[in-house]
Order: C-alpha cells, then sequence, then structure tokens
C-alpha cells in the first residue's frame, strides 16, 4: 500500500463541516482535505453517484462522511441540508461553499434571462443563503465557525461574454467583505457577524 507523507499544519478533530459543490474537482479535494486534518464531512451535490465516491474517500480517511443531495438555487434545498446536518452532527463549524457553474459565452445583448438568473441563483444566491442559514442555526448562537466562500479571479477580470459569471462571482466576493466587515454601528457590532 502506498503511504502518504503528510504536513499537518492544523487540526479540525471532531469539527463537523460542510461542502457544497462537493461531488467533483475542486470541492471533492476541499472534502477530503478536510477529513485529513479531522473534520466530519456533509457533501453536497447534485448527483448521487459523485457524492458517494466523494463519501467514499472522506471515509477513506478515517471520517464521518453525510451525503445530501441538493441544488443550491433552491432555498428549501439549502434548509434540508443544514437541518440534516444538524439532525446528524449538532453543529456546523465549517462552510465551504464551493458550488458554481461557469456558463455558456453570450454577447451581453444576447444573452437569455435565463441564464443570467441561473448564474447568480447558484453562483450568488445559494452561497449567501447557505450562510445565513448555517449562521442563524449554528454559528450565530455558539458565536464560532468558520465560513469560505470559493470566488474567482473573473470577480475582477471582466469579460464581456461571461458577464453574468463576473457579476455573480463579484458578488460573491463582495457578500464575503461584507460580512466580514467589522465597523463602527453598535447595532452592527451587537451581532456575531463581525469581530465584536
Amino acid at each position: 500500500m502506498e503511504e502518504r507523507c503528510r504536513v499537518l499544519v492544523f487540526s479540525l478533530d471532531g469539527k463537523v463541516s460542510i461542502v457544497t459543490g462537493g461531488g467533483r474537482g475542486i470541492g471533492q479535494a476541499i472534502a477530503v482535505g478536510l477529513a485529513q486534518v479531522g473534520s466530519k464531512v456533509v457533501v453536497v451535490s447534485r448527483t448521487v453517484s459523485e457524492l458517494e465516491e466523494t463519501c467514499g474517500r472522506v471515509r477513506e480517511e478515517g471520517r464521518d462522511a453525510l451525503a445530501v443531495v441538493a441544488d443550491v438555487s433552491r432555498r428549501e434545498d439549502v434548509h434540508n441540508v443544514v437541518a440534516t446536518t444538524l439532525d446528524k452532527f449538532e453543529r456546523v463549524d465549517v462552510l465551504i461553499n464551493n458550488a458554481g457553474i461557469t456558463p455558456p459565452a453570450s454577447a451581453p445583448e444576447d444573452l437569455p434571462p435565463h441564464e443570467w438568473e441561473r448564474t447568480l441563483a447558484i453562483n450568488l444566491s445559494g452561497a449567501w443563503w447557505f450562510c445565513q442559514e448555517v449562521g442563524r442555526a449554528s454559528m450565530i448562537p455558539r458565536r464560532q465557525g468558520k465560513i469560505v466562500n470559493i470566488t474567482s479571479i473573473d470577480a475582477y477580470r471582466p469579460w464581456p461574454t461571461i458577464l453574468h459569471y463576473n457579476v455573480s462571482k463579484a458578488g460573491l466576493t463582495m457578500l464575503t467583505k461584507a460580512l466580514r466587515w467589522n465597523g463602527p454601528s453598535t447595532t452592527y457590532r451587537s451581532t456575531p457577524w463581525g469581530r465584536a
């Protein structure tokens, strides 16, 4: 059996992580990496076979895995993922908003309304709904947790033919900054989104 050399730079032993878009690619690598540092992993994807593969790899690392089929563009699916996670593990410590699509290229004047709406629903609204659900249900009451939103260089590098993708990733970048902001408002500072 091949031996793997790892440098453990931090530990998530006993923690619970949700990874959206975890069925393949970057999301699968993140899910396995979280397992390697000790986390239980909830893998979210629309495709059952991909979920099973990722969960199998997480379990090979000796960690609990939970597969949840969901479409992040559907708010009720997002709610179900968080509720299912809490039923199984009773907490969420880490949220990785990785789910996203790179839509078909289109000249701005020819961009179909459904492609605009679909891109923003998956790349931006889905991430926001997960932040809100996880924040309310686990992180804010416990005053702890980490959220990582996977964005893109295309949030800063506009291309007219993927205008909808640019906007979705720029929005996700600003969402991340806005949730992290530590401003002077007493009302704001009384909530756990920023550093009180």
